[in-house]
């Protein structure tokens, strides 16, 4: 997984993402003092996306998501 420091979604800076590969979701937690916080599961938002095999970041620090099937997803905010 990767930690959120993106500007696009000032919100989730310092958010903790992370992926099950099996069961095509993508989850997040923040860590605030040693306790693991504001557990979320994306998968409702984000849609079933595929096998995910990675994360990275693009050239502007926001989260990318790959998949099996080849493709690359950005996570935005939808305002």
């Amino acid at each position: 997984g990767y930690v959120y420091r993106g500007k696009a979604i000032p919100e989730l800076d310092g958010t903790y993402f992370y992926a099950d590969w099996c069961g095509s979701w993508v989850r997040s937690f923040e860590y605030v003092d040693g306790e693991v916080t504001e557990e979320n599961d994306w998968t409702d938002e984000i849609g079933k996306v595929g096998q995910i095999t990675s994360f990275g970041l693009d050239h502007d620090g926001e989260l990318l998501i790959l998949t099996t099937e080849g493709f690359l997803y950005r996570l935005d905010a939808v305002r």
